[in-house]
Parts: structure tokens; C-alpha cells; sequence
């Protein structure tokens, strides 16, 4: 740990951030990402001019993918004005790690001081397919092609296999998980892992996934990383029209909620993280934070920053929409 400090706090920052953030705001894996390159270049560069504290890039598979919109069709996202619930089935939509990897210099040049999260997801789909490999393989090159922070995304609901059904979530498997932690605990790199790498975790909401969650804590506490993002989107959820139809084009019409209705689970999940790792990992709270006094709250549960994500997808103007959540966060902590 670095002996920097946040002004006004005794907390070290971690070492994997160098020093403290411009603000407690960074955006939510899945906001920059899509299968063409400029498209993500180019929405870099927009939060890059706005006061966001880090930008998340990604998530990026082994293989490019065009997105659940190309092989099913749209809509992939709805959002119900009326619960203010944000549904989306992208399918992680990307350029692949090959590109991915001669993007990297790019993308933190384009950045400039602001940290760059870049976020890799398994997503094998295929009978024999192994995700702890592809997960080991995703950081092991992103790291040596200089990124210089990885979030590793064990979380994603919204991958829709050959038989249309949903990827199974690795961070909900606590077998995959400890096949995981022995992988990158016997990787050459391991210690690099412990100071740049992060993990992104399902929401863990019923009786036997807070069971599992207890396991995978057990887990973590031995596992090489040195962060946890918490949470990804709350899987299942199905908007229908009137007549009871689905909404979204993918098999089942399901995706992963977010988006303001989500804040007391968001804030729900990080206490519950901040138990059950002692405070012995820093983390990153998502799902829910919609506003200034959301990211306030979730620094005032021990969260090391907020990460947003369907407020800026519903807005039309990102450094508006950043300046005015931070305005926000700041009268509240007047």
C-alpha cells in the first residue's frame, strides 16, 4: 500500500490507483464498450474531458462479439420510466481481446492522468469450453500489453448460449471461483495480480446465494487481487408489454436490472462485502447510483469509490451528466 492519502482522511489509497482520484465517481463496465474500435475511442475521450475520477473500458472476450442486437435483434434494453429500472441484454457486445490488447496504450493516452479499469469477461459458451482459462488468459494479456488496471468480470447476465439459454455466472459458482483463485495464484504474475487486479461480483440476493457468497468470500480473502467491484446487474429480470409479451428481443425477454430502483440494493451489497472481507479489500459500489447523494452515501458505507452506469446510458450529454452528479455529491456533503 502507497502512503498517499485522500486530503482530509487517514486512509492509504490503494496501490493500484497511485494516489487519489479527481472524484469518487467512475463509470460502470459496459458503458464504453462495442464491437468497433473508434466507437470506443471516441466515448473515452468524452469522459476523459468530463471530472470523472476513472473510466472502465470493456468488458472484452477472447473473441470479438457483435452483441445479442445482431443474432436476435432489438430492443436489448428497456427502461420503465415508471420504476425507473434500466434493462439490458447487450451480450457483451466488444472488440476482442486482440484489438484490445494494441488499444490499451491508446486509450490511457487518451485518458491521460484519469485511471483505466479494463474490464475482461469469460464468456465461453461452448460444451468443453473452460472460463478460469479464458479469465487467466483476458488479464494475463491485458496486463502485458501495459494496462495498468484489470477488473476481472466474473458477473455478466446477459451472455445467451446456442441453446438460448444464459451463461452461467462464474462469481455465483464458488467451484469455478476456487478453480480461479488456484489459477492465478499459480500464475508467474501473481504479484502483479495482487496489486492491479480487481474482481466484479453478481449480486448475491437469495438464501443459497448469500450461502455461496460466504464461500466465495473465503475465497477471495487467499485470491491474488487487490479490489472488488460490487455489483453487476441483478439477473432475471423480464419487462412485458400489457398484454404480458416480452420486451427485449433475446430468448427469454430477460436481462439485468439496474438504474435508479436498485439503490437500496446497491448500498445492500457493499455492506454486506464491507462484512464479509473485514474491510480487508477496497471496493468499487455499483447498481443504483443515480445521483450526488447515492455516491455520497456509498463513500459514507466504506466504498472506495461509486461507479455509475443507466445515468449515463439515458443521458445525451456525458460531461453534463457527471458534472451534475458530482455538483450534487458535493452540496450533499456541505
Amino acid at each position: 500500500m502507497r502512503s498517499r492519502e485522500e486530503p482530509g482522511t487517514a486512509e492509504p489509497w490503494p496501490e493500484f490507483l497511485n494516489g487519489p482520484l479527481e472524484s469518487p465517481l467512475i463509470n460502470a463496465a459496459g458503458l464504453i464498450n462495442g464491437p468497433e474500435k473508434r466507437g470506443v475511442l471516441r466515448d473515452v475521450e468524452t469522459l476523459a474531458g468530463s471530472a470523472i475520477g476513472g473510466i472502465t473500458v470493456g468488458s472484452w472476450t477472447l473473441e470479438k462479439r457483435l452483441g445479442n442486437a445482431a443474432e436476435h435483434g432489438e430492443p436489448t434494453h428497456y427502461y420503465d420510466p415508471l420504476n425507473k429500472e434500466l434493462v439490458n441484454a447487450l451480450g457483451l457486445p466488444n472488440v476482442g481481446i486482440e484489438t484490445g490488447e494494441r488499444m490499451v496504450e491508446e486509450i490511457l493516452d487518451i485518458a491521460g492522468e484519469k485511471p483505466v479499469f479494463f474490464s475482461v469477461s469469460p464468456a465461453a459458451t461452448e460444451k468443453g469450453a473452460n472460463p478460469v482459462e479464458e479469465a487467466v488468459e483476458l488479464v494475463d494479456r491485458l496486463f502485458q500489453a501495459g494496462a495498468g488496471i484489470v477488473e476481472l468480470n466474473v458477473s455478466c447476465p446477459n451472455v445467451v448460449t446456442d441453446s438460448g439459454t444464459r451463461k452461467p455466472l462464474m462469481g455465483h459458482d464458488s467451484a469455478s471461483m476456487e478453480k480461479l483463485r488456484q489459477a492465478l495464484s499459480c500464475h508467474p504474475d501473481c504479484e502483479v495480480f495482487a496489486r492491479r487486479l480487481g474482481v466484479k461480483l453478481p449480486p448475491y440476493l437469495g438464501v443459497e446465494e448469500l450461502r455461496i457468497q460466504r464461500r466465495v468470500a473465503e475465497i477471495l480473502t487467499d485470491m491474488p487481487i487487490a479490489f472488488l467491484t460490487v455489483c453487476n446487474t441483478v439477473p432475471g429480470r423480464r419487462p412485458v408489454t400489457d398484454d404480458k409479451r416480452p420486451i427485449l428481443a433475446v430468448p427469454g425477454g430477460s436481462g439485468g436490472g439496474s438504474g435508479p430502483a436498485y439503490w437500496e440494493a446497491g448500498r445492500l451489497q457493499l455492506a454486506s462485502w464491507r462484512a464479509e472481507t473485514s474491510d480487508a479489500l477496497p471496493i468499487i459500489s455499483a447498481l443504483g447510483v443515480c445521483d450526488g447523494e447515492e455516491i455520497a452515501v456509498r463513500k459514507e458505507l466504506g466504498a472506495l469509490a461509486a461507479a455509475v452506469n443507466a445515468e449515463l446510458w439515458m443521458s445525451d450529454n456525458w460531461q453534463r451528466t457527471v458534472t451534475k452528479m458530482l455538483g450534487e455529491y458535493a452540496d450533499y456533503c456541505d
